[in-house]
Order: C-alpha cells, then structure tokens, then sequence
C-alpha cells in the first residue's frame, strides 16, 4: 500500500524542499506505527506544496483504511480523472472506485464494548459486544447493550453517516455524568415491552433492574397487555432516577376510563337548540315584515284584512318568545359541551 509513498519520500520532487521530505517521511513513521490521522494529516501537507497523483492516491488509501470510504471514493475519482497520472494508476483506482461503491449506500459501526458478554443491538437488530462494520442505515441510530451482572441496561444514541465508519467504544459499568436512570424494580414483570423514543428496547425485561441513558426529554410507552399501553412524557435531569413503577401505577387506571360522551351530547343538542331558535327568530320576522309590507291609508291597513294582520303579530310574538328560549338554551348547551370537551 505504502511502498509508492516509500518511494516518493526516497525521492522528492527537484525543488520540493526539505520540508516536503520531512512530511513524506513522518507520513510513513506515522502509518508504520498504526497512527493513521496523523499519516493523513501529513500526507495532506506534503500534497499542498507539492501535488501529484501518485501522493494523492495515498491520502486515498489512508482514508479507506480509516473506514472514510465517501472521502477515499473523492480522491480515487481525482487521480482516475487525472490525464497526467500513470495509466495503470488510474485503472487501480477507477477498480477501487467499484470496490467500494456499496459501501457509500449504508453505514458502518464498529461496537467495541465493555464486557465482551453483554447483549448487545443495534438499532434493534443483534450484534457482539465486539463487532467490526456492521452494516445499518445511515442516521440516527440506538445502541442498547446490557449485562447480567449488574442487571443494567445502558441505551445511548449515536449519529453514523453512511459511507463512514463509525466507532462506538464504552465501559458498560462506567456511569457517565449526563446520565439519568430509569428503576423497573417489580413493575418490569408487568410490561409485556417498554418502547423509549419509539425504540422498542429488546432485551427481556424481566432480566432488567435498571436503565441508563442520556439526559433530556423522553417518551416512554410501556405495553401492559394485548390491550392497554401507558404513554408518558418525561424530562430526566442528569442523575435523576426515573421509578417506572409508579409512573405505571399512576396512569394505568386513565388508559382503562371509557371515553365520556356527554360533552358530545350535549353539544349536538345546543346546536339543535340553537338552529331551532334561529328559524322561529326568522319566522317571526316574515310575519312582521308582511305587515310592515301591507298598504296603509291614515293608519289603517288595507292590503291585508285586520283578522289576518292580528294573526300575523300573535304568530310572530310566540315565534319569537320561543325562539329566544331556543336560542338561549342551545347557546348555553354549547358553552357547556365546550367546558367538557376542554376538561376532557
């Protein structure tokens, strides 16, 4: 992999300096020891003062070899399209390019966890304690690892971009400042699941004592039988201590309540009401507008006779007296639904 970079250092480019020797050689010391952002960091500098494809396919392999393959894939693609690099060099790299081109589509995690028994998923689907690239969908993504010994189980999230290696390295039995820690004691026999930030934990509750993950705001829903779940919203402070139990016991009864319909009721009889109300209102104003409408010669009506003007004002006189009980009664029927609607 190294022996053109070895090559290059042995010898630099007329005019290159002593500085670029320099890099080129603790670039390879850098490699030989396994430090490879160094390596990187060196071969980076040595290709500012001086480019070329042969220094730029390294930096290409060094990024493959750091598990960078999206970065690696950009610099192969350079010296491939590079006119000035040898013909065989960019064969290579253009057969590189394909090489790695399924690993741009997902990302990679590197587990490396503490101790190498504990039951560990990603993202919910199993993995060992010590894992090298298992393949995920890039994004956000859960770790959940737990251990027999302390009956614990440790949940933490971690961000893996794809076409990048992501390495996630922890002491299960070292509590991290920021963390909060959710108790089961004995209600973790009575929830069939318990599903965290819509991440279904799956390792067997009944083994679990206790839970540790990062401070801030979680939803928690916790599924008691084939037909009752119990959801809670919850803050957890760094070192707080989170009893499931209670928060179980407190709201499992609400689940249980049969939804109240009177508000509904009550309601769509107001809105009856008060249509009702409005059409008698309505009514009476027809029958005062036909007399208003009537011809009137000093006073006295002549385009409707006396017995059918007084009909007329008797009629409107009950529709309005009933449509204003009406519409009093549907108006404060409404305002009551809408007490309850609230309150429920």
């Amino acid at each position: 992999m190294f022996a053109q970079l070895v090559f290059l250092a042995a010898i630099s480019a007329a005019g290159a300096g002593d500085g670029y020797d320099a890099l080129l050689a603790e670039a390879v010391r850098a490699r030989g020891d396994g430090r490879l952002e160094e390596s990187l960091d060196f071969l980076r500098r040595a290709h500012a003062i001086q480019p070329s494809p042969g220094l730029r396919n390294n930096i290409a392999r060094v990024l493959e070899e750091l598990g960078r393959w999206s970065e690696a894939v950009e610099q192969y693609r350079a010296v491939a399209a590079d006119p000035t690099a040898d013909p065989q060099l960019r064969e290579k790299d253009d057969q590189r390019i394909a090489e790695l081109a399924p690993k741009l589509l997902y990302a990679w995690v590197n587990v490396e966890l503490s101790p190498p028994d504990a039951l560990v998923f990603l993202d919910g689907a199993r993995v060992e304690a010590r894992t090298r690239d298992a393949r995920t969908e890039p994004g956000r993504r859960m770790i959940e690892a737990s251990f027999l010994e302390k009956r614990e189980l440790v949940l933490f999230g971690i961000d893996a971009p794809a076409g990048r290696r992501t390495t996630v390295q922890r002491v299960l039995s070292t509590r991290e400042a920021n963390e909060a820690t959710i108790e089961l004691g004995t209600s973790g026999t009575a929830v069939r699941s318990l599903t965290i930030d819509r991440y279904r934990l799956r390792a067997p509750l009944e083994t679990i004592s206790t839970i540790r993950l990062p401070a801030g705001r979680y939803t928690f829903d916790a599924e008691l039988d084939e037909t009752r779940t119990v959801s809670r919203s919850i803050e957890l402070a760094p070192g707080a201590r989170f009893e499931l139990g209670a928060i179980l016991t407190e709201l499992a009864p609400a689940r249980e309540e049969k939804v109240s319909w009177w508000p509904y009721a009550v309601g769509a009889g107001g809105a009856v009401f008060a249509a009702a109300g409005g059409g008698l209102l309505a009514l009476a104003e027809n029958n005062r507008s036909e007399i208003r409408d009537a011809a009137r010669e000093n006073g006295v009506i002549t385009g409707i006779t006396l017995a059918r003007a007084s009909e007329l004002e008797s009629s409107a006189k009950t529709q309005s007296t009933a449509g204003v009980v009406l519409m009093s009664a549907g108006t404060a029927a409404l305002a009551g639904a809408l007490v309850g609607w609230i309150l429920q």
